[in-house]
C-alpha cells in the first residue's frame, strides 16, 4: 500500500508540475503576444506559422507581425491575404460586400481573413470599421525630447494619438497630428493645451456599443482589451 500512495503521489507531482509549467507558457503568451514554447511549430506557407500547444493554437503572420490565439475548432485562414482590387479601389468578399483599400487594410489589423469573407452587408462592414479604428486610436505613443519622455511640471507623461489616413501612398496609423494629452501616474489621461494638462483626468474606456461588437474580433483572445469596458 505503501508503495502504491507514494506512486500515486509521484504522479500527482509530475501532473502537477505540468499544469503548472502549461498555465505560466499561456500566461505568456497571452500577456506578451508571443508564441508558446510548449507547441508543435507547423509552417502553413511563407506567410503564416501556427503553433499547436495544450487546449490552444497561437498563428503568427509575417506580414503584419501579428500573433492571435485561438482555439482548435478555428481555421487556419488567419492572416491577411494579397487581395485584388476593381477600378474603385474596393474587394469583393465572397458574399459580394464592396470594401474599400482603406476599410480593408483597417479591419485587416484585428480581423482573420475569414471575418472578413463572413461580413454579410454594409451594417457589419461598418461595425467592423468602427472597432478597428477606435481601438487603433488608443494606441498612443509617449512623446520624446531628446530621448526621454516628455514630462509637464505636474508629473504627467505627453503622449500622442494616432490618426488612420494615407501616408505615402499606403494606409497606416500616423502620429502626425496635434492630438497631445497628459497621461499621469494612474494610466488616466487630460487634454494637453497651452502648455498646461487640464485638471480633468479620466480613463481611456470604450463605449457600451464597442464593447458589445469587439467580441467578434480576435481581440477577444487579448485579456487586456477587458480594461476598456470596466466601468
Amino acid at each position: 500500500m505503501r508503495k502504491l500512495s507514494k506512486v500515486f503521489i509521484i504522479i500527482f507531482i509530475i501532473l502537477f508540475a505540468c499544469g503548472c509549467a502549461i498555465y505560466i507558457d499561456y500566461y505568456i503568451v497571452k500577456n506578451r503576444h508571443t508564441t508558446p514554447k510548449l507547441a508543435i511549430k507547423k509552417q502553413i506557407d511563407d506567410n503564416q506559422v501556427v503553433y499547436s500547444a495544450f487546449f490552444y493554437k497561437v498563428w503568427y503572420c509575417k506580414t503584419n507581425n501579428m500573433y492571435t490565439i485561438g482555439d482548435y475548432s478555428d481555421k487556419d485562414a488567419i492572416c491577411p491575404l494579397e487581395y485584388t482590387f476593381d477600378n474603385d479601389d474596393n474587394y469583393e468578399n465572397t458574399n459580394g460586400v464592396k470594401i474599400s483599400r482603406r476599410e480593408l487594410t483597417l479591419i485587416s489589423e484585428i480581423y482573420t481573413t475569414e471575418m472578413i469573407e463572413d461580413i454579410k452587408n454594409k451594417y457589419e462592414l461598418e461595425d467592423a470599421v468602427y472597432v478597428s479604428e477606435e481601438y487603433g486610436k488608443t494606441k498612443y505613443k509617449i512623446v520624446m525630447r531628446n530621448d526621454n519622455p516628455l514630462i509637464t511640471s505636474d508629473g504627467s507623461t505627453i503622449i500622442l494619438f494616432p490618426e488612420f489616413k494615407l501616408n505615402n501612398e499606403k494606409y497606416e496609423w500616423v502620429y502626425d497630428n496635434q492630438n497631445y494629452y497628459c497621461m499621469n501616474s494612474l494610466g488616466e489621461i487630460s487634454l494637453f493645451q497651452y502648455n498646461a494638462c487640464s485638471p480633468l483626468y479620466s480613463s481611456i474606456k470604450m463605449d457600451d456599443k464597442w464593447c458589445e461588437l469587439y467580441t467578434k474580433s480576435t481581440l477577444i483572445y487579448n485579456e487586456e482589451i477587458k480594461n476598456l469596458c470596466k466601468k
